[in-house]
């Protein structure tokens, strides 16, 4: 049994669980059922999942806990009393979220005490990176083992999954591509992007910058932010927010840009540096000292 806060559409952690689900789960021997449990969840999701309400454990269910932010999930997890497996897939900090909603804030704060209460319950924790595993060793988790990050779109090879087509984009031919793969949300710096894509377009006067990714709910004043942002350099036919895209137009986009960009500040893995490696796509990422990126490009880029 697979339980996570929420599931949304294009989320790494979301196309985890399904491959989870479908592809490992399902076919085991050691489970006899598999089903997937969330506190939300969004539009678009193509494979069974019930909200947690509805969700009645039985005495020889084992949870696969997917942990990125405090829910009600976690206090409900406590009171079942089954094994659990905690796979973390890290807690972005409170501050990038504290001047847009205190809401998030404050879920991201609570979301680490949190893991202390899970440190005493979980049978196995599993990490997605080494950054990752060493915030849950410094937290006081034993023997932390370091998983693969499961990953269902393959750039190299044109391979789309049910429902993960998506209207073309509005791009003209004659425009360079300079992408960045990502949620609209704080960590992510889509204002550095936009103010460093300011100076390339000095030198590179036809380039284009897509920032592809759906918006995080509850943050809508980012993104008014960042428009207005483009306003102010001037940007306005140069800077394009795609907002959520399917797979087919994710894959036109990797072979279309001329460089992968990008400036995020916390990162737990950062699945599109490997996509975009994976397409062929140069990349230029910055290392924050404080997430995964050095990790996940080692001598890449």
């Amino acid at each position: 049994m697979q339980i996570a806060p929420g599931l949304n559409r294009g989320d790494a952690i979301t196309n985890e669980i399904e491959i989870i689900h479908n592809n490992i789960l399902k076919i085991s021997n050691y489970f006899s059922e598999s089903a997937v449990v969330a506190e939300h969840i969004g539009a678009g999701i193509h494979f069974s999942a019930m909200q947690v309400n509805d969700y009645v454990p039985a005495d020889n269910d084992v949870l696969i806990y997917h942990y990125g932010i405090a829910s009600d999930v976690t206090r409900r997890i406590q009171r079942w009393s089954r094994p659990v497996f905690l796979i973390y897939h890290n807690v972005t900090p409170a501050k990038f979220f504290a001047p847009y909603d205190f809401s998030i804030a404050g879920r991201l704060d609570r979301a680490r005490r949190e893991l202390l209460a899970l440190r005493r319950i979980c049978r196995a924790s599993f990490a997605d990176s080494d950054f990752n595993a060493r915030e849950l060793r410094h937290l006081g988790f034993h023997e932390v083992r370091i998983k693969p990050v499961l990953i269902p779109f393959s750039p190299a090879k044109k391979e789309v999954g049910s429902g993960a087509y998506s209207p073309p984009l509005d791009i003209p031919n004659n425009r360079e591509v300079i992408l960045f793969v990502g949620r609209l949300a704080p960590n992510k710096a889509h204002a550095e992007l936009i103010k460093i894509f300011k100076f390339i377009k000095l030198s590179r006067p036809d380039a284009i910058l897509v920032l592809a990714g759906s918006e995080y709910g509850g943050v809508e004043r980012y993104r008014e932010d960042l428009l207005k942002l483009v306003v102010e350099l001037e940007l306005e036919r140069d800077v394009i927010f795609t907002g959520y895209i399917g797979d087919d137009r994710l894959y036109e986009l990797y072979h279309r840009a001329r460089l992968f960009l990008c400036a995020s500040r916390h990162e737990g893995f950062c699945v599109p540096l490997l996509e975009a490696m994976e397409a062929g796509l140069p990349v230029l990422a910055f290392d924050s000292g404080t997430s995964a990126v050095r990790e996940t490009m080692q001598n890449s880029g």
